[in-house]
């Protein structure tokens, strides 16, 4: 009962700061976290309740499809979930500790999608085995390193439930 409750005050919250704040700027990737950033604490922690299944603190890398130094896979845009890798959407992560096709919001990138895997995403070989590992797909290797290079490595990710 209690949870139909929020789940019921959380859409009405939603649906009014869809209505009053849509922007021209805001697509479906970015309008979840526009929505949260109007909300005060009280309605954060609802909408929070309601969409995030949890948040972790993971460690971002960068795989690339283009610019040598790259698997056939990758190079082809093939995931292990059998999606088409695309940059500014596919992900790789542990599907153990993140089903595949769950979506991500990832600081400084938006949401994106978890379409892949790999043994050094699996064994989290860039966090030295303490965090997660959350690789990005880029498109050109020269992306992907001005991302790894102007960006934290470390980061809160938070999962959703839908």
């Amino acid at each position: 009962m209690k949870k139909l409750f929020l789940l019921m005050v959380a859409s009405g919250i939603l649906y009014n700061i869809i209505i009053n704040y849509r922007s021209p700027e805001a697509s479906k990737d970015t309008l979840t976290p526009l929505i949260v950033s109007k909300l005060n604490k009280m309605q954060q922690d609802i909408v929070k309740k309601t969409l995030v299944e949890r948040e972790m603190r993971a460690r971002l890398t960068v795989y690339w499809a283009k610019g040598g130094d790259t698997d056939k896979d990758s190079a082809r845009k093939r995931s292990s979930s059998g999606a088409t890798l695309r940059e500014g959407v596919s992900v790789a992560v542990d599907p153990r500790l993140i089903p595949f096709y769950k979506r991500l919001y990832i600081p400084n990138l938006g949401i994106r999608v978890a379409h892949d895997t790999g043994t050094a995403v699996k064994m989290k070989k860039a966090s030295g085995g303490k965090l997660p590992v959350i690789d990005v797909f880029f498109e050109k290797k020269r992306d992907a390193m001005d991302f790894a290079y102007n960006n934290p490595k470390i980061v809160t990710v938070s999962v959703y439930k839908y």
